[in-house]
């Protein structure tokens, strides 16, 4: 059994708990502690100290008493003490980037560290159990999780699973969080949410949509104070699961909760701008007014780019108004397309905005246009049979 020495020469049976190993020269044992670790089926945890600071001083006399908490806490650990101060030491605290003391860093088998924290404090037992839980699966972590519940454990948990595509199981994780008014964890939960209903839209019935649903209302009437937060997701929602009045109700509850609760008018504060060609749309009806205002939802500049130049036609065409100016916006998208495909896309929108304003045959050049730029484009094909029969349908008998 290796020898265990408190700091100050005071000896100490707790070997089997806590080991200040050293090897023949007088150096930190690693490679014995590990084998001890294994042998024991414990874990190998280092302590970075000196023997000045006053959190380290306070945790090597909870050793030195037994203290029971420290000792339970301990019971599955092979502790190695390292003195920042010795030579080998400022080696080992460099090596596993030890900023502070006291620093508690948990080793793998292969003596990698798996999680750290620091300082001494009436939390320690949560602070280790917390970083030892790091060293199991992730379903072994939940388990754990749900016998011993933490929010901290939850946060970090439901961005593994999340990163594990395991969305329903990280939703679990941030439920049992929301409810603190996170605004981050809100934020999370919002983009899982959206997450899901693109997988939902590419693969239908991956979810079920009365999950998406619930949880969806869930997240923008219980987790939001400001409904400001969620207009885009509901929006995204709305609009992705092909039901748009459901978008419409969500963003008339946004606007009457902004002035009934807060007394903010969206149709002339300046923070939403951005959405007053929406109000004059969906809610008052005014296609006119909304194409109006549709630019102000647009950078100053967004005369200089293809993007939102081309967006605005398109926009324009598909509600039937000002088609004078979307033909021209969208010639000017035309000069400023970077490629092949993206000029095909712009003579399809030219095509429907030619079509709309009386010119069937133009509109069929345009998609002669947009097929020859991509052939393999199979949906135009469709589109352009549509507009040759409408061409035909008008020629005189």
């Amino acid at each position: 059994m290796n020898r265990s020495f408190g700091r100050y020469g005071l000896a100490w049976g707790l070997a089997a708990v806590v080991g200040m190993l050293f090897g023949g020269d007088g150096t930190w044992d690693l490679e014995a502690a590990q084998k001890q670790a294994a042998a024991e089926n414990k874990t190998l945890v280092i302590e970075i100290f000196n023997t000045v600071c006053p959190n380290c001083v306070h945790f090597q006399r909870s050793l030195d008493k037994q203290d029971a908490t420290v000792m339970k806490t301990l019971a599955n650990v092979v502790l190695v003490q390292i003195d920042e101060t010795q030579p080998r030491g400022k080696q080992l605290a460099k090596r596993y980037g030890s900023l502070a003391v006291p620093t508690f860093i948990v080793l793998n088998q292969d003596l990698e560290p798996v999680s750290r924290f620091e300082g001494f404090s009436p939390d320690f037992s949560q602070d280790m159990a917390r970083a030892l839980l790091k060293t199991k699966t992730v379903p072994e972590r939940v388990a754990a999780y749900h016998e011993n519940p933490d929010p901290q454990t939850a946060y970090e948990l439901g961005r593994i699973l999340r990163a594990q595509d395991d969305y329903t199981g990280a939703l679990a994780m941030f439920d049992d969080i929301g409810a603190s008014g996170d605004e981050s964890v809100t934020d999370l939960q919002q983009q899982i949410l959206l997450t899901m209903i693109d997988h939902e839209m590419d693969r239908p019935g991956t979810y079920p949509s009365a999950f998406l649903d619930t949880y969806a209302q869930a997240v923008y009437h219980e987790r939001c104070e400001s409904k400001w937060r969620v207009t885009g997701m509901m929006y995204y929602y709305g609009e992705e699961t092909g039901r748009p009045r459901l978008y419409n109700k969500y963003f008339r509850d946004f606007v009457a909760h902004a002035k009934d609760d807060y007394g903010i008018d969206v149709r002339t504060h300046p923070r939403y701008y951005k959405l007053r060609y929406r109000i004059a749309l969906e809610i008052d009806g005014d296609v006119d007014e909304a194409a109006r205002l549709m630019p102000t939802s647009f950078p100053e500049d967004w005369r200089e780019h293809y993007g939102y130049v081309l967006h605005y036609a398109y926009w324009l065409g598909d509600h039937y108004v000002l088609l004078e100016d979307a033909r021209e916006l969208a010639h000017r998208a035309l000069a400023m397309a970077p490629n092949p495909r993206q000029r095909s896309t712009v003579h399809y929108v030219l095509a429907q905005i030619e079509y709309l304003l009386g010119d069937t045959e133009m509109a069929v050049r345009l998609m002669e246009e947009a097929l020859a730029a991509t052939p393999d484009f199979y949906p135009l094909h469709d589109e352009y049979a549509c507009y040759r029969d409408m061409q035909d349908a008008e020629r005189p008998l």
